[in-house]
């Protein structure tokens, strides 16, 4: 079945290119697109794989993709300041942590799908950071992969 209302971009981000980390740091970079996409209504993660050692848990966050729908719970056994709070805020999602190796997720161990009311007019990068269950950029000792879908709100693709 044709679906003549959306378009979906699928676009890998990685952080093999040490020019793409944000602060020299691998557990932020940045992923510059070829084309700007238009009016991106709903981002969901693929899969993505990361090597960063024992974490409880990882948060990806994207700056762009930040949604008021993604709340954050925290333990109230751990003391979290009000600034710690708000880098996990807006997560897109978190995944379990492992002992030891790399992390891998792939989208039908879990959803997460975010939905945007108001459509990202322009986007032109894609900024993914990976925190801890403390709200600290995790420390990694390899190469980052993600791999997100966009949907976007399209009109005339079935004229």
């Amino acid at each position: 079945m044709t679906d003549c209302t959306y378009e979906y971009f699928t676009v890998f981000a990685d952080s093999i290119d040490t020019t793409t980390w944000v602060d020299g740091n691998q557990s932020q970079f940045t992923t510059y697109l070829i084309r700007d996409l238009r009016d991106i209504v709903e981002i969901s993660i693929v899969n993505c794989s990361f090597d960063i050692g024992s974490n409880e848990v990882i948060y990806i966050k994207a700056d762009e993709f930040v949604s008021q729908f993604g709340l954050t719970g925290v333990n109230n056994n751990r003391q979290h300041s009000p600034t710690t709070k708000a880098k996990l805020d807006g997560s897109i999602t978190r995944i379990p942590g492992v002992a030891s190796g790399r992390n891998v997720f792939n989208q039908f161990d879990f959803d997460t799908t975010v939905r945007f009311i108001n459509p990202i007019r322009r986007l032109d990068r894609i900024t993914t950071r990976l925190y801890d269950q403390d709200g600290n950029l995790v420390i990694s000792s390899g190469t980052n992969f993600i791999t997100y879908r966009l949907k976007s709100k399209s009109e005339n693709l079935c004229v």
